[in-house]
């Protein structure tokens, strides 16, 4: 049948292995008779699957949690493109909707690679009446999960862009004369090791006239090199 590149197709893909996957080809001629080969692939310029997130992970008990979570995150992948509606919510057994404190959740999604992004956060639920929590004044930040790699440290200050209070948010760069004083009242505890990989907490706190001091956090995935 002479030259039959044009009908080399993949048959299949191993899943990475050290930015490596095997990938098989397969041809047919007209008699059906065929011809494969194997080889391993390097992806130079590879990433894994990243999930983001743009709203704080707090909730009211009263709202529709679960649903209230897809608002906020979204996933991308530089194989598959946009991944968010299959990223997955797994709960801590101790999570129950009705009931306002801080509970562990894993959010994960993985690409046609088998390659799997996994972050560890935590999740607050408050009380919706109460009248201390309306009061609040929440830091306001671009981002609620950043990554880096190991001891190349981030710059949590930077991601501070307003102030949320019952709902509304705030923004300095539209309402700098309303927010006067507030950022630099803004406090940040850093819990993160950049020495080894994992997910850490970082804590914004700003204590507002009322006396009530609310808590954003950001969690940051330190990953390896």
């Amino acid at each position: 049948d002479g030259d039959l590149t044009e009908y080399i197709r993949i048959s299949a893909m191993t899943h990475f292995i050290n930015n490596r996957r095997n990938v098989t080809y397969v041809v047919f001629d007209e008699a059906n008779n065929i011809g494969t080969l194997e080889r391993s692939v390097e992806y130079t310029d590879y990433v894994s699957p990243k999930i983001y997130m743009k709203k704080p992970f707090r909730f009211t008990a009263s709202e529709e949690i679960e649903q209230a979570i897809r608002e906020g995150l979204s996933a991308e992948d530089c194989l598959d493109g946009d991944l968010s509606s299959q990223i997955r919510t797994i709960w801590d057994d101790s999570y129950y909707s009705s009931l306002t404190g801080d509970y562990p959740v894993t959010l994960q999604v993985s690409n046609s690679a088998g390659d799997v992004c996994q972050v560890e956060i935590e999740m607050t639920v408050t009380e919706a009446n109460d009248r201390e929590e309306n009061g609040k004044e929440y830091p306001l930040l671009s981002d609620y999960i950043v990554y880096t790699k190991v001891n190349q440290m981030t710059d949590p200050e930077s991601l501070i862009i307003g102030i949320e209070k019952n709902g509304t948010e705030y923004l300095y760069e539209e309402d700098e004369e309303f927010l006067a004083g507030t950022r630099e009242a803004i406090r940040i505890d850093s819990k993160v090791d950049y020495a080894n990989p994992g997910v850490y907490t970082v804590e914004y706190s700003y204590t507002g006239e009322n006396a009530s001091t609310a808590v954003t956090k950001l969690f940051v995935v330190v990953e390896e090199e």
